[in-house]
């Protein structure tokens, strides 16, 4: 399962922030950053960037912020919409091509 979270693009200490968070039902911050083996520091990072995904939640409870994983439904959803972006993109790019191809100058 890490390898394929990495493939999903995932960090090293994203995968392992997100498998501890998995076998919580919450924590905080310091809870997970042990279960993962990763310093808690870098733990309030990854847990953003969980909740910027919409991988995560985090809800304050007598001014302690607690943290739960979204249903894993959520990171299927998040990487079809990713999926879409890309799709965007490519489809942005292609239109630029005749531009891009005409300032385009090989080596001889």
């Amino acid at each position: 399962m890490k390898e394929q979270l990495r493939e999903f693009g995932f960090s090293e200490k994203e995968v392992a922030v997100y498998m501890a968070l998995l076998g919580f039902t919450s924590a905080v911050a310091s809870d997970v950053a042990k279960k993962a083996k990763v310093n808690r520091s870098t733990t309030y990072v990854v847990l953003e960037s969980l909740l910027e995904r919409g991988l995560a939640g985090a809800v304050e409870r007598r001014g302690v912020r607690i943290y739960k994983v979204t249903s894993p439904e959520k990171l299927v959803e998040y990487l079809a919409g990713t999926a879409k972006r890309y799709e965007h993109l490519a489809a942005n790019a292609k239109k630029l091509m005749p531009e891009l191809k005409a300032m385009y100058r090989p080596e001889e």
